[in-house]
């Protein structure tokens, strides 16, 4: 298992914690007691931040664009090395302590990509590679954060609207929300919008000139795919959320110690700040 590397103070009860916390990560999810039939949705916020000092891990497998193998309620898996590679297996650990939130980010391939979100700065880490420092972004999308108004990529929908009732789901009350979302990376969806319709106007040229149309070829689900959140009705946090043929695991404990950022991170943030200064107001 991957662990965070050694600049956090109290590593030894961190590591002990995520190793917990991967070993309860289920493989898929189990059959859960049928929704009420009272769906009158609850008093709002339907999402809460995770505390100030937190430590959470979400497991992520599949993709949005794949159709769903097994049932969403009544499936089973061997839980093997073999099974979680093949589902496309990424998980990310996120650590926040206050103002400081990092992110291990670990692919189906065993790369990790870290980054820090320090106020309104992002610093980016791959291995053997200096710091990428920047403004903060992300939340346009199903797939980023944007650590500055939220915790969890791809959930601003969540509301009275899209509530649709309450479950069990492994000993926990839940609410569950339902709604039909985008499945591309803004990046990607933004580039297929543009070639769209460039080759949208230059068909109409054509059909005016009287020339054969050309095909055009449209992203598979293009427009939507359905996501279900299963979000806990004491803490307000995500427990399960599916978007497409993709499911999102995630497991919280509170963060024993404080984030230290490496000497060479660290470095980077102070001449980013100078630099700023120096661009002035």
């Amino acid at each position: 298992m991957k662990r965070f590397p050694p600049q956090f103070s109290n590593s030894k009860t961190l590591s002990l914690v995520l190793l917990a916390l991967s070993l309860s990560i289920p493989g898929v999810l189990i059959a859960q007691s049928a929704s009420d039939t009272n769906t009158a949705p609850p008093s709002p916020p339907y999402l809460n931040r995770t505390p100030d000092h937190s430590l959470w891990s979400v497991t992520v497998q599949g993709s949005p664009t794949e159709e769903s193998s097994n049932s969403d309620t009544n499936s089973s898996s061997s839980g093997g090395a073999g099974d979680q590679k093949s589902a496309g297996l990424v998980q990310s650990r996120i650590m926040k302590s206050g103002n400081t939130i990092y992110e291990q980010n670990v692919d189906d391939q065993g790369k990790v990509h870290q980054i820090w979100h320090l106020n309104s700065i992002r610093v980016e880490k791959i291995p053997d590679a200096s710091p990428i420092i920047g403004p903060d972004s992300g939340g346009s999308d199903i797939y980023s954060v944007d650590f500055q108004s939220a915790d969890f990529a791809g959930l601003d929908w969540l509301s009275s609207d899209t509530y649709v009732g309450k479950i069990s789901y492994q000993g926990h009350d839940a609410l569950v929300f339902k709604k039909d979302l985008n499945p591309y990376p803004a990046d990607q969806w933004n580039a297929y919008e543009v070639a769209l319709k460039v080759a949208q106007s230059n068909n109409e040229i054509r059909r005016q000139k009287g020339l054969p149309l050309v095909p055009i070829q449209e992203l598979k689900a293009a427009k939507v795919v359905p996501a279900t959140a299963i979000i806990d009705l004491k803490t307000r946090l995500p427990l399960l959320v599916t978007i497409g043929g993709q499911k999102r695991f995630y497991q919280y404990a509170a963060l024993n110690g404080s984030i230290t950022l490496p000497a060479d991170v660290a470095a980077a943030v102070v001449d980013y700040q100078k630099r700023l200064k120096m661009l002035g107001p």
